[in-house]
């Protein structure tokens, strides 16, 4: 059986789902992640900040009525995206 990495698995299961965007500001800790997204059918926005993210994704998922994914990197990146997600 080929190996699959944890990203593809994530990734899998996310198209599987219908998502086809994905929002979230660059970093390093998620790189391998983001170079499948083509192979997924996927795409990602990058605002400038984590938050603007977050909120993205929620405009998408409630224009749109497709399910709407944010990502983020440990610590900053994720305490960032908090407001976006609690309102």
């Amino acid at each position: 059986m080929p190996e699959i990495t944890g990203g593809e698995l994530l990734l899998k299961c996310l198209k599987e789902e219908g998502v086809t965007t994905i929002f979230g500001v660059l970093d390093g800790s998620y790189n391998a992640f983001l170079a499948k997204l083509d192979a997924y059918g996927m795409r990602l926005i990058a605002p400038r900040h984590e938050a603007a993210a977050a909120h993205m994704a929620d405009a998408w998922a409630r224009v749109r009525g497709e399910p709407a994914v944010v990502v983020g990197g440990i610590g900053p990146g994720a305490a960032n995206m908090i407001s976006g997600v609690i309102t």
